[in-house]
């Protein structure tokens, strides 16, 4: 698909991507390269604290691993609160996810995948 203004930025949205890039020394091992990534997110994450991010991922099952690092790390949601948007949703669930994120006031994280 082409057109005007199709994935373009908003002027208000701040774009920040972060390299999370494994070592070749951990790159045959999922769970340590997994390991790597979530620190660098959660680096990430304290060093550029703003009212709402999104974190894309590339698989549903990355997504739900990196939604449940983020629910672990803020058990009583004092920091975040997580919203998954992803295909294995129902289409009410991500409707109601993206609402929410949307909505929200409070700071907030949303992850997602193609």
């Amino acid at each position: 698909l082409r057109g005007p203004g199709l994935h373009r930025t908003s002027p208000s949205v701040h774009q920040s991507l972060v390299d999370v890039s494994v070592p070749p020394t951990s790159n045959r091992d999922e769970r340590a390269g997994f390991d790597i990534k979530v620190r660098e997110m959660f680096k990430a994450l304290r060093s550029r604290r703003c009212n709402k991010t999104l974190i894309f991922c590339n698989t549903v099952e990355t997504c739900r691993n990196v939604e449940n690092a983020l629910k672990r790390k803020d058990k009583r949601r004092r920091r975040n609160k997580v919203w998954a948007y992803h295909n294995a949703l129902s289409p009410e669930v991500r409707l109601k996810n993206l609402h929410s994120f949307s909505t929200s006031g409070d700071d907030g994280s949303g992850y997602d995948d193609d």
